[in-house]
């Protein structure tokens, strides 16, 4: 049975150590993540992300609508309507839009892309795994919002940090699952294609 080219490998394998070992050393997370926080405010960045926070927030109340559920947002903040309970508006930060999450997905994108995949191929799978990033993020929001709503403040924090890591964790082993099944079903068509399609003599 032949070895699987390198560029497969290195598009599976390391994601899932990733994701298993961030699983074991889950209680590093949150000094990771205030790592990440520091050297964004050291860059500026946090300006930045702050003027992403307003439509995140209005595209996550926009997501609860869809689902059914009474919401609105003004700024940063989503407003939910849990019945005729007062439910405080809930700010979304820059800090907590998911930007952490898109730098692991680019750096798994460097080194899973390497190789042979084509750059059509490269930018597909690119656009797809920022817009699936971005889509989870807004269902984390989202979810933090509910459990807040309906559980309290605790319940929503204990969300949004667990179970925030452990949603982003899962969709990147997802995504790098179903990219591995593109990156090896190509290069397979191709030699079958091949077989298929034996070179023509050429005239004389």
């Amino acid at each position: 049975m032949s070895t699987p080219p390198a560029w497969r490998r290195a598009a599976f394998v390391p994601v899932l150590a990733c994701g298993a070992l961030m699983l074991v050393a889950a209680p590093l997370l949150a000094t990771a993540d205030q790592l990440l926080t520091s050297l964004a405010q050291g860059a500026h960045l946090d300006a930045v992300l702050s003027h992403l926070t307003p439509p995140l927030a209005r595209a996550s109340a926009g997501l609860l609508h869809l689902l059914g559920l009474q919401a609105g947002a003004a700024g940063p903040d989503v407003m939910l309507h849990a019945g005729t309970d007062y439910t405080p508006p809930i700010e979304v930060t820059w800090n907590c839009i998911g930007w952490q999450s898109l730098v692991v997905l680019g750096v798994s994108l460097t080194v899973g892309l390497r190789g042979e995949p084509s750059r059509r191929l490269r930018i597909g799978l690119v656009a797809a795994g920022v817009a699936g990033t971005v889509l989870v993020n807004l269902v984390r929001i989202a979810a933090v919002c509910v459990v807040t709503a309906h559980l309290g403040w605790s319940a929503g924090v204990a969300v949004h940090d667990d179970g925030g890591a452990l949603l982003v964790i899962a969709w990147l082993c997802l995504f790098w699952w179903l990219a591995y099944r593109v990156l090896s079903d190509g290069p397979a068509a191709a030699s079958r294609g091949r077989r298929g399609n034996p070179g023509r003599t050429a005239p004389g």
